[in-house]
């Protein structure tokens, strides 16, 4: 009896030292998978600041290439266009004193509007190149003082193909101080949420823009009057890869990108959507 006491006590302590050895294993397993974890998401982060350098370096690239190579072809058609103006007009004074007939005057007026039409052409060109000039801002990469509403506009200049003759665009800029920041980085944030905006107006609609300060904070609201936001869906907008655009049509990355941006500066992204209605992204970022 006391052999088979002996034998069950030890039994008993065998199974007490596996169980701990099971629980310290099982701790040890948490342990590492919480790592692993922590590991993939900074991996996850790592790559999604890579997409988003990679991607403003490739704009820089781009509006660089672009602004150089349309520029100076602008200028010559640009100059050699106010010379015939000036040219016309002194030809047409000639024609003019010389009682031109019905013909002559029907060709001057043909000319005239052609001359116009090519004056309005050249001026929307320059203006696009200095939008694009103004949303890289490739001199300002550095952190640097600069008007947000200059940013704005030279971002919805940029997307007028995406709101002309379908959604009105509203802006009710407040009194805002000029923000040390990177410029070209928040430009890039108001586009991401602008496209979008327009994308979730499947027809006509309205966006409205509000900037104002509030508890030393620089708040700058999108409001569209789109499909809006399913609830379910909320809490995912910002994550890496999510998007709800289908196939070929968005990344998922534009909104992620946005988030890490405006966190960079010390700020906030805050998102308010209703189906039907439509969403308000609100940017605030803080005064330094």
């Amino acid at each position: 009896a006391i052999e088979n006491a002996r034998s069950y006590n030890e039994i008993e302590n065998l199974n007490t030292n596996l169980e701990g050895l099971v629980a310290q294993r099982t701790q040890e397993l948490e342990q590492k998978h919480r790592e692993l974890n922590q590991a993939y998401q900074e991996l996850k982060d790592a790559q999604v600041q890579l997409i988003r350098s990679e991607k403003m370096a490739s704009l820089g690239m781009l509006v660089a290439g672009v602004a150089h190579e349309i520029n100076t072809p602008m200028g010559a058609i640009s100059s050699n266009n106010d010379m015939f103006i000036r040219s016309f007009e002194k030809i047409r004074k000639v024609f003019d004193s010389k009682s031109a007939n019905d013909e002559d005057k029907k060709t001057y007026e043909v000319l005239d509007g052609l001359l116009k039409v090519n004056k309005t052409a050249c001026e929307r060109i320059t203006n696009i190149i200095k939008a694009l000039k103004n949303f890289a801002r490739l001199d300002e990469e550095q952190l640097k003082q600069v008007d947000l509403h200059e940013g704005i506009d030279s971002t919805l200049s940029l997307i007028g193909h995406l709101s002309r003759d379908r959604i009105e665009i509203v802006r009710e800029y407040g009194k805002i101080p000029r923000l040390r920041c990177r410029a070209n980085q928040l430009n890039q944030v108001f586009m991401n949420i602008l496209v979008n905006a327009c994308q979730a107006i499947p027809d006509k609609g309205k966006i409205t823009i509000k900037t104002f300060l509030k508890d030393n904070e620089i708040h700058i609201q999108f409001i569209d009057t789109g499909m809006g936001i399913p609830p379910e869906n909320l809490p995912k907008i910002f994550d890496p890869g999510f998007t709800t655009k289908g196939v070929g049509v968005g990344t998922g990355l534009g909104l992620s990108i946005s988030y890490r941006i405006v966190e960079d500066h010390g700020g906030k992204i805050d998102v308010e959507s209703e189906v039907g209605k439509g969403s308000t992204f609100t940017v605030r970022l803080p005064v330094k």
